[in-house]
């Protein structure tokens, strides 16, 4: 059983499919402007060859199993670049999703470099790790720790340098439900349902489910 939570709040349960839920999730990413285009084959227009990266991520963040829960973020944490706070038993997790045009991705403790230029993925999840710690944390009344995940849609390449326990986790798009699913278990089944609802409480965040 899976539960839908609409942005205003109203919960149901019911039993979807993961490919339901991948409706459910597409569904409520896309702006209500583009509510005319939903279910057709119609792009709005600015997406030329591809949709925003968010939408292909919301997609494979939909095939994660029960137990999880997905939420779009949104108010503080979109306008600081997070795309996604997602929650489960390995913990609590923001997701900032890229596109990097041409491919090439080295990735070190502080930067991550695209073409060997600089870019400010990496200060920027883990702006919204912290900031989003910092809303669970007073709202649970506990520390909460939030780990930001970044990940790239379609990279040519990607490598790593540095002290790979100080880097934000950077992965290709494509492995990125495996890499949560297969993440160490840190929280019970009881501690995953009372974080997700402090999540679900934000007001700073969307329910997708």
């Amino acid at each position: 059983m899976t539960s839908v939570t609409s942005r205003e709040g109203a919960e149901s349960t019911v039993g979807a499919s993961p490919s339901d839920r991948g409706s459910q999730l597409l569904r409520d990413v896309l702006p209500a402007s583009w509510g005319l285009l939903r279910g057709t084959s119609a792009r709005p227009r600015g997406w030329r060859r591809r949709p925003p990266v968010e939408v292909e991520v919301a997609a494979l963040l939909a095939q994660l199993g029960d137990g999880w829960t997905i939420l779009r973020a949104w108010d503080a944490l979109a306008e600081l670049g997070a795309d996604f706070v997602v929650v489960g038993p390995p913990g609590v997790f923001t997701i900032t999703a890229a596109r990097p045009t041409g491919g090439n991705v080295w990735v070190d403790e502080r930067v991550l470099w695209i073409n060997g230029r600089p870019t400010d993925h990496v200060r920027v999840a883990r702006r919204c790790a912290d900031r989003a710690e910092t809303i669970m944390s007073d709202l649970a009344g506990v520390p909460v720790a939030v780990t930001p995940v970044v990940a790239l849609l379609d990279p040519v390449d990607l490598r790593f340098g540095g002290d790979a326990a100080r880097r934000v986790r950077v992965l290709p798009a494509d492995i990125l439900v495996r890499s949560l699913v297969e993440s160490t278990v840190v929280h019970s089944t009881q501690a995953v349902d009372y974080l997700s609802t402090v999540a679900e409480e934000c007001s700073t965040w969307n329910a997708l489910r």
